[in-house]
């Protein structure tokens, strides 16, 4: 089984939704920030491909939508696809690697603190750390 994705089919990708997070929150560099997250379940990381929903909101909860995207927007840095964006540079689903990996830079100019939410399989929602751009 596959997911489509830009019209070609990733093979190997189940296409989980994510059911727990843990996040690392590099330093800014250069207008860029990269977020590592790591896909588990029952405390383990998952050892397949995953899919997560994620967005980024201004409240340390996770209580809303960001007002304001990034400048420079999203990307995935090294691991992980973006499958879409359901709100540009504030909403998306993506695919992690076959360890759970995925890791989005997010690129802004001036000062800014989001936060990032995983959606988890059962509705409840994860936020990470701030992410904060000086």
């Amino acid at each position: 089984m596959g997911v489509i994705q830009g019209g070609k089919v990733i093979e190997g990708a189940l296409a989980r939704p994510v059911q727990e997070v843990s996040f690392e929150i590099g330093r800014e560099a250069s207008d860029v920030i990269n977020v590592a997250i790591e896909m588990r379940v029952g405390g383990q990381a998952v050892n397949e491909r995953a899919r997560g929903e994620f967005y980024l909101s201004d409240d340390a909860n996770g209580d809303s939508l960001t007002a304001t995207a990034p400048s420079g927007g999203l990307a995935i840095g090294t691991n992980g696809v973006i499958l879409s964006e359901h709100t540009p540079g504030k909403h998306f689903t993506a695919i992690s690697e076959a360890d759970g990996s995925i890791d989005i830079n997010i690129r802004h100019a001036g000062a800014k603190i989001w936060r990032l939410i995983a959606v988890m399989n059962d509705g409840r929602i994860t936020p990470s750390a701030a992410i904060r751009f000086a």
